[in-house]
C-alpha cells in the first residue's frame, strides 16, 4: 500500500506524530512518505491508497483543515485519517466536545478523526500565538473564582510542556493498516 503522511506543524508536535506515524506504516510494510502540507500539497493524492493529514489546534479549530476537507470527496475510495494535536490533554472533557463539533460531521463522515496530546513551546511559536497563549495564562493566573480546572489549565500553560505520547500514533497506524 503506498501511503502518505501529510503535517501542519508550528512547534513540532504534530511533526512528531506524523514521523511516528509514517514509521509504524513503513514497519507494516507500506511505501510511506511524510511530507508538511506545503510539499505534500503538490502531490496527486489519488496516487496513494493512503492518506493521512495531522495538524495542530488553535482557538478551537484545526490549522489548515479546510484544505484537506477539499480534497477528501475526491478520495473517498482512500483510505484516510486525521489527527489533531493539541496541548490539552486527552481525557479532558473539551477534547471530546471538540472532536464531535469539529471532526465528525459533513465531509469527515467519510474519514476517521483521532485526537494527540501534544504540549507546548513557547520557544518555537510564532510571536501572534506567543502572545495569545501568555494573554490567556495571564488571564486565567488572575481570575477571582477560577474554576479548579482553570486553575489547572493556567498552570499548565504558563510553561514549556511535552505530553506526546506514541500510542496514540500507534492507534492511527492499527487502524489504516486494518
Amino acid at each position: 500500500m503506498k501511503s502518505l503522511v501529510i503535517y501542519n506543524s508550528q512547534t513540532g508536535f504534530t511533526q512528531k506524530y506524523a514521523e511516528w506515524i509514517a514509521q509504524g506504516l513503513k514497519e507494516k510494510g507500506n511505501d510511506t512518505e511524510c511530507l508538511p502540507l506545503k510539499k505534500a500539497a503538490k502531490k496527486q493524492l489519488l496516487n496513494y491508497d493512503c492518506i493521512v493529514f495531522g495538524s495542530w489546534c488553535m482557538a478551537g479549530s484545526l490549522v489548515k483543515i479546510e484544505w484537506f476537507a477539499q480534497k477528501l470527496p475526491a478520495l473517498k475510495d482512500k483510505k484516510t485519517a486525521i489527527f489533531a494535536c493539541g496541548a490539552t490533554p486527552v481525557q479532558a472533557p473539551e477534547v471530546k466536545q471538540f472532536m464531535e463539533s469539529k471532526l465528525s460531521s459533513g465531509v469527515f463522515t467519510q474519514t476517521k478523526a483521532f485526537y494527540c496530546q501534544g504540549g507546548l513551546n513557547y520557544n518555537k511559536m510564532k510571536l501572534g500565538s506567543l502572545m495569545a497563549m501568555k494573554a490567556l495564562a495571564k488571564i486565567l493566573s488572575n481570575k477571582s473564582g477560577a474554576t479548579a480546572q482553570e486553575k489547572e489549565m493556567a498552570a499548565r500553560i504558563s510553561r514549556n510542556y511535552d505530553i506526546t505520547e506514541k500510542q496514540y500514533a500507534d492507534c492511527i497506524v492499527e487502524y489504516l493498516t486494518r
